[in-house]
C-alpha cells in the first residue's frame, strides 16, 4: 500500500510542469495533434518537410491524414494562422497555444485568460476544447 501511495505521489508530481503557464522552447514536450503539454518527448511527425510532434502513433497518423488541421493554428493574439512547427508556443493549464511571435506570446502569457474563450456553460474560465486552435481546413 505504501508503495502505491509512492507511485501515485511521484505521478502527481511529474504532472506538475503541465499544471501551470509557462514558455514552451523544447517542442517535443507539446502533442500538437492535441494540442497539450506532454511530461516525455513526443513521437517526432515529418510532414511536407516539418517536424511536428505528438504522443502516440496515432496522433502521427491522424496529423499525416489531416495535416491542414492538424498542423496549422491561430494565434489567440493577432488571429493570423501559423504553423506549428515554426510558431511560438505557450502552455497554459497543460494547453499548448502558438503565436505567430515572441511579442505575442509574452502578450498571452502576460494575461491568458483574457485571450480564451469560454464556452459559457458553467465551464467559465476554462480553456475552450480543440475548436481553440482549430483551423477551417476550407480556407
Amino acid at each position: 500500500m505504501k508503495t502505491l501511495i509512492w507511485s501515485f505521489g511521484l505521478t502527481l508530481l511529474a504532472m506538475l510542469p503541465v499544471a501551470h503557464a509557462q514558455n514552451v522552447d523544447d517542442r517535443r514536450f507539446v502533442c500538437m495533434m492535441q494540442d497539450s503539454l506532454q511530461v516525455k518527448p513526443g513521437v517526432p511527425i515529418e510532414v511536407n518537410g516539418k517536424t511536428y510532434y505528438g504522443c502516440c502513433p496515432m496522433c502521427a497518423e491522424k496529423m499525416k491524414t489531416e495535416p491542414l488541421r492538424y498542423t496549422q493554428a491561430k494565434d489567440p493574439i493577432s488571429k493570423i494562422t501559423v504553423d506549428k512547427a515554426d510558431a511560438a508556443i505557450f502552455a497554459y493549464q497543460g494547453v499548448a497555444y502558438y503565436f505567430e511571435s515572441v511579442v505575442n506570446r509574452n502578450k498571452f502569457a502576460a494575461g491568458p485568460s483574457q485571450y480564451i474563450e469560454t464556452r459559457g456553460t458553467g465551464n467559465e474560465g476554462k480553456q475552450n476544447d480543440a475548436k481553440r486552435n482549430e483551423v477551417k481546413t476550407s480556407q
